[in-house]
C-alpha cells in the first residue's frame, strides 16, 4: 500500500495527483515519481478548466458526488492534493489497483 499517494483520515481520504492537461485522452496513467497518481486530462489548464475536469473525472471514476471532492492544495499547480469525503472498501480497492 502506497501511503505516500493516498491516506485515509477518519471520514475522508487524501489523494496526491499530478495532472497532465491537454492530453489526447483522459485517464490515470500510473504513478508519477513514486508520490502521485498521474492523471491525464483532455481539458486545457486555462481558466480553471483542468481543475473542473479533475473533479468531474474523479467523481465519475470513484462513483462519488462532485460535492464530496475538493482540491485542497495545488489549484494552480500540476501537483494537487484532493480530499474525497468518503472512506470505503470500494474506494480503497480502486486506489490499491492504481498504485500497483
Amino acid at each position: 500500500m502506497q501511503q505516500s499517494i493516498y491516506e485515509h483520515k477518519g471520514d475522508y481520504t487524501l489523494i496526491k495527483i499530478r495532472v497532465s492537461p491537454n492530453a489526447k485522452r483522459s485517464g490515470f496513467e500510473g504513478v508519477w515519481n513514486g508520490t502521485h497518481l498521474k492523471l491525464a486530462l483532455r481539458a486545457p489548464a486555462v481558466d480553471g478548466k483542468a481543475n473542473e475536469a479533475v473533479i468531474d473525472f474523479l467523481s465519475d471514476f470513484f462513483h462519488v458526488k462532485k460535492s464530496q471532492i475538493q482540491i485542497i492544495s495545488g489549484q494552480t499547480n500540476r501537483c494537487k492534493i484532493i480530499r474525497l469525503d468518503v472512506v470505503d472498501l470500494e474506494l480503497t480497492n480502486h486506489l490499491l489497483k492504481l498504485t500497483k
